[in-house]
């Protein structure tokens, strides 16, 4: 059986393309993928312990047995991301999506380029079909968590200076407490699931050599 594999960030460079299709034996496991291409790509199995998979952009762990067209993709450790935009956003169109008679806050989180040493720039890579699914189900998440009425959450992709706007993250409900509440649980909670990494000048961010 054919099934695609997707490599990202990290894993991308050491692969050194995008993605490969693969012939594998019918009722192989997504560990017996990964041993293949470990011999395919010797420079892969550094980061045997922490590789993260998906299968169908779900994720999977090493028993799962694979199915003729499957899309495997091999994830780094996340840095963060949600919906996304190639170009700037308005923080003030957010703002004004947000915004309901019955609450009386909105909250905006808004991530920013920082200057560190040696960093002029920024690139931003997403796996971008799982991405949006999984800023979907975090909103939803967010949503029967909190008492809020509206959220909403932009990411950049590409290449991105010092100084711009990376992400914007915002939430209204009745009361501030719970607007508050429900931005700080989606800020943290979107670098632990969405697949987006971030790359200065000195390689991926976050990730292993």
């Amino acid at each position: 059986m054919k099934v695609t594999v997707r490599f990202f960030a990290t894993y991308r460079d050491a692969a050194g393309k995008p993605q490969i299709e693969m012939e594998m034996d019918d009722g192989a496991s997504l560990g017996d993928l990964l041993e293949r291409l470990y011999d395919t790509y010797p420079k892969l199995k550094k980061w045997s312990e922490s590789i993260i998979c998906s299968v169908n952009r779900k994720y999977a762990d090493d028993d799962k047995v694979l199915e003729p067209g499957d899309e495997v993709a091999l994830l780094p450790p996340v840095s963060g991301g949600a919906r996304l935009s190639n170009d700037g956003f308005s923080v003030d169109q957010m703002l004004g999506s947000l915004k309901a008679d019955s609450c009386g806050a909105v909250v905006l989180f808004v991530g920013v380029v920082r200057k560190d040493p040696g960093v002029d720039s920024l690139v931003v890579q997403s796996y971008e079909e799982m991405a949006e699914e999984k800023i979907d189900e975090l909103i939803s998440t967010s949503k029967e968590r909190f008492n809020i009425e509206r959220m909403d959450i932009i990411h950049r992709t590409g290449e991105l200076g010092i100084g711009d706007n990376i992400v914007l993250i915002g939430a209204s409900a009745p009361h501030r407490k719970d607007a508050f509440e429900a931005c700080q649980w989606a800020v943290d909670e979107l670098k632990k699931i969405v697949p987006i990494w971030k790359k200065d000048e000195e390689g991926w961010i976050g990730q292993d050599d």
